[in-house]
């Protein structure tokens, strides 16, 4: 590798850290909105559950809506999720071995350790010395199954008496329902970070 003039290292160190920001701003970002989207499901379905009450009697086909927007809003949730953990590989592997090869073609006195420790020493730490870290994404794990799937799986046994009592177009919005909940609950096992 030929060496390259300080301006040049200066510039590819100035685009690295720009990068950086602009990325860790929209993780940043992404993290807002997927925590919003989980406390919005609960929103979503206490209005849901409001509205199904305030009539006498009880709407119960108004429950209905609830695993239609659990999963709209599950789906938002998971989106977010994805690209957030995506972006933590991206700063764990792929970015340190960036700026790792900006310095080695400066033939700089800094060893790939030394950049390790440096860039990526808070996406280590945190998961490397945190001893309630495995605790705390079960319980994470368990709380958004539980917000997602088992009030929607709860909605549909309470109304599944519909299915015995309704027109047609009740039932097929239950079994509609049903396999929504069977998506989610895939799409939730498949791209959890265990």
């Amino acid at each position: 590798m030929d060496k390259k003039n300080p301006k040049e290292i200066d510039k590819l160190i100035a685009i690295m850290q720009s990068e950086y920001l602009a990325l860790k701003a929209e993780q940043t970002y992404r993290i807002t909105i997927r925590e919003n989207a989980f406390i919005s499901n609960f929103l979503a379905i206490g209005v849901i559950i409001s509205i199904s009450f305030t009539n006498q009697p009880i709407n119960l086909m108004v429950l209905l809506l609830i695993p239609l927007v659990s999963s709209c809003i599950c789906w938002v949730y998971l989106n977010n999720d994805i690209i957030v953990n995506k972006f933590r590989i991206y700063f764990t592997d792929e970015f340190p071995e960036k700026v790792i090869q900006i310095f080695i073609r400066s033939k700089e006195n800094i060893t790939r350790e030394d950049i390790l420790n440096i860039i990526a020493s808070w996406e280590h730490f945190h998961r490397k010395k945190d001893k309630f870290r495995r605790l705390r994404k079960i319980l994470n794990t368990f709380f958004v199954f539980l917000g997602f799937i088992v009030i929607s799986i709860s909605t549909m046994v309470v109304t599944a008496p519909l299915l015995f009592t309704t027109s047609r177009l009740d039932t097929i919005i239950w079994v509609f329902d049903c396999v929504l909940i069977l998506i989610m609950l895939v799409a939730l096992t498949v791209t959890r970070d265990w």
